[in-house]
């Protein structure tokens, strides 16, 4: 005969509550959050470094803890620690004459506490070195942490779609 355990009222009632406090409005919260300005804020900082080629900057974004990463559509891109951040963008931008536009558009946020994960379509125009100019299309992943008044990155992801970047050699800009 299977002995009755007589905490399991408790455990249910403990479960209960839990999932009441993670998931009630104050907690969990989607697009609407109270922090959405600040994520928003956050990714506009993100997309003014870019378009400025500022590496250094897209680096501060990132928490500056050993355990980040920034991982980038290219097969080897892949980075878990500011420093090597910095770099990989740096690498980055030398591909780019200009970055004419960049904008991001949130396809879906939420937070649990002072940790929040989006997602975002990011599109944009540039000048390549070589002078032909570019689309930039892809897809963003985050994952951020509030430390004080101030959202970093924790991890990014960013991926091109399966058609890949198109290169327009109609428009050519002077060195």
């Amino acid at each position: 005969m299977q002995q009755k355990n007589s905490r399991t009222p408790e455990i249910i009632c403990f479960v209960l509550f839990l999932l009441f406090v993670l998931f009630s409005s104050e907690a969990f919260c989607g697009l609407n959050s109270k922090y959405a300005p600040e994520i928003k804020a956050a990714l506009s900082r993100y997309v003014e470094y870019y378009k400025n080629r500022d590496a250094r900057g897209i680096a501060s974004l990132y928490l500056s803890e050993e355990n980040v990463v920034a991982i980038g559509a290219g097969k080897d891109q892949k980075e878990t620690n500011r420093a090597g951040i910095r770099k990989a963008y740096e690498e980055e931008f030398s591909f780019y004459r200009e970055i004419r536009s960049l904008q991001y558009k949130v396809i879906s946020m939420s937070s649990l506490g002072h940790i929040c994960w989006i997602s975002a379509e990011v599109h944009g125009n540039a000048f390549l070195a070589a002078g032909a100019g570019s689309m930039i299309s892809g897809r963003l992943t985050a994952v951020l942490r509030r430390i004080g008044a101030k959202w970093y990155f924790v991890q990014t992801h960013f991926s091109l779609p399966a058609d890949g970047p198109k290169i327009i050699q109609t428009e050519r800009r002077s060195p």
